[in-house]
């Protein structure tokens, strides 16, 4: 995880990137986890990757200790929200008002039928950070197809990466693409492969050893289908 190397000349293009990929992610659980309205949100997202650039808080995930770095991040986030909130009511006592929780308004509303149990925050977690990494892969992949002159190709075939296949499918694209239907199947199975090649690339920048690439996909996939 070359992002936790604080000391390397590289680690400032790793944050920038981690910044880029998993923005969405953080965002998405102060937002709608937290209850934060959507400018208060977006400034806690970006303060939140500058505390992690000024107090070199990646610096804390030591090899070795089979912590995962979704994990950790989110439990540097949860405290980096909680000291956000108690300073903000140190200098407010009381002026101010808290967030509103989106499920305890969901619970209030809920009448007696009694409120529906919320997923734990740290599953909520995983699924968002599992589709910024499959955006972030398709992103990759997009410009690569653009770069090769298939961009057509690959809009088409896009849906078989994270869709259960269609009857048909490769038929109406076949006719769509002007190919026959054999060329655009070998041409699914191989953007189907890169995407895979692709995925776990994207992983092995957040595992410490390589050994737990595989575990930490079949993880992600499963929360980004729940």
């Amino acid at each position: 995880m070359s992002a936790s190397k604080a000391d390397l000349p590289g680690a400032v293009v790793a944050m920038d990137r981690l910044c880029r990929i998993y923005h969405g992610a953080i965002y998405s659980f102060i937002r709608y986890r937290r209850g934060y309205q959507h400018h208060d949100a977006e400034d806690l997202t970006q303060g939140f990757f500058g505390h992690l650039v000024k107090n070199e808080t990646l610096r804390r995930v030591v090899p070795g200790e089979g912590q995962r770095f979704r994990t950790f991040l989110l439990a540097v986030l949860s405290n980096f929200l909680s000291n956000t909130r108690d300073a903000r009511n140190a200098i407010k006592r009381g002026g101010g008002s808290e967030p509103i929780s989106l499920d305890a308004l969901m619970a209030q509303n809920s009448g007696a039928q009694g409120p529906a149990e919320p997923p734990p925050e740290d599953k909520v977690f995983d699924r968002d950070w599992a589709l910024a990494l499959v955006r972030h892969v398709i992103d990759r992949l997009r410009k690569e197809s653009v770069e090769l002159g298939n961009q057509a190709l690959f809009e088409q075939l896009k849906p078989c990466l994270t869709e259960p296949e269609v009857p048909g499918f490769y038929g109406i694209c076949a006719l769509a693409l002007n190919m026959k239907e054999p060329t655009v199947r070998v041409a699914a199975h191989r953007l189907r492969r890169r995407f895979g090649e692709l995925l776990r690339q994207e992983v092995a920048q957040t595992v410490l050893r390589p050994e737990e690439v595989d575990d930490e996909l079949r993880h992600l996939l499963a929360a980004s289908a729940s």
